[in-house]
């Protein structure tokens, strides 16, 4: 079920100039393309970004800033090797626009469950997980395994930020199953405004879900097919590994105490 939204004014057209990673994504409002979509000269075998977001769907229960650092229009997961995934988020503004600004990716290895549904107000259906990883403007980030209640501080130099773009790289042992294969796994990205810490209770801090009621799967380098997209759309991939950098882009996280208990999926 699509999620009730409403959209301030945003430019029409958005352009990643400066960024490692370079889109020239002519998007009509409501995030549809509308011409061709160009990479920088040099990247291998770049083709249209896979999961598009529409610009400007803010949640209409979201009450913080309508910035354009938390407004998802592309995310998407790539698994480099047998035994790593690269999350990667394209916004609509360069990150570290917003004071308070957090990037959450729910991962769903086989025990996620719908939990944003059970909350006061209730958002995000169809969106399971039973782990996160939360990245912060200021390159670091936190993995939370929501089955065992364990949190791991990311190595900062797995979390890249460029521009527009923040994305990071997770070894699977920092993921083991609890029912699906590595290469099964859904992934959903949502922004956050935490000025206060995030408080994984108040569904009033989420922004955006990129897709907006489902999880994907990782796609694997020099694949031109998939398994799932945000809009329905899919359509290219990275061709090697020498990609890698340009998929990428380029312990500090103040969470409320005692939230993980919150969510006991043992």
């Amino acid at each position: 079920m699509k999620h009730d939204r409403h959209a301030p004014h945003v430019p029409a057209r958005f352009r990643e100039a400066d960024d490692d990673i370079l889109y020239d994504l002519p998007l009509t409002f409501g995030g549809m393309f509308d011409g061709t979509w160009a990479a920088r000269p040099g990247l291998h075998g770049v083709g249209r970004p896979d999961r598009i977001d529409s610009i400007g769907d803010f949640l209409e229960t979201y009450e913080g800033p309508q910035n354009g650092d938390l407004d998802v229009i592309v995310a998407d997961a790539f698994l480099t090797r047998t035994d790593e995934v690269v999350l990667r988020g394209v916004h609509a503004a360069p990150i570290g626009t917003t004071d308070g600004a957090a990037y959450v990716w729910g991962i769903d290895r086989g025990a996620g469950i719908e939990l944003f549904p059970t909350l006061d107000p209730p958002i995000g259906e169809g969106v399971t997980f039973d782990a996160v990883v939360i990245l912060l403007p200021d390159g670091t980030g936190t993995l939370i395994d929501l089955v065992t209640g364990g949190a791991t501080d990311l190595d900062s130099s797995s979390i890249k930020i460029a521009g527009s773009v923040i994305s990071v790289s997770l070894n699977a042992s920092l993921l083991p199953s609890q029912g699906l294969a590595f290469e099964d796994y859904g992934y959903n990205l949502w922004p956050r405004f935490a000025p206060e810490g995030v408080d994984p209770g108040d569904n009033t801090q989420v922004s955006d879900f990129a897709p907006d009621a489902s999880t994907f799967t990782a796609r694997l380098l020099g694949r031109t097919d998939d398994r799932s997209s945000c809009d329905g759309r899919h359509d290219g991939a990275f061709s090697s590994p020498s990609d890698l950098a340009d998929i990428m882009g380029g312990g500090g996280l103040s969470m409320r105490p005692g939230w993980a208990s919150d969510f006991d999926l043992a």
